[in-house]
């Protein structure tokens, strides 16, 4: 499934691992993340984004 997410994003990931927030990540991006990986599954796709420190 394609997901459109803003490239500054990228800013806020950790380098090496797949689509995973730092924890420094702000809340306001962290909480459009989560809202996405919602939407996902609502189709059974496995989250999209992760966050440092967190299971998924």
């Amino acid at each position: 499934m394609l997901v459109d997410y803003p490239y500054e994003w990228r800013n806020y990931m950790l380098r090496g691992k797949i689509r995973t927030f730092r924890s420094d990540t702000p809340k306001e991006i962290i909480d459009k993340a989560k809202i996405i990986n919602e939407r996902l599954a609502e189709y059974d796709v496995k989250p999209f984004f992760h966050f440092e420190g967190k299971e998924n």
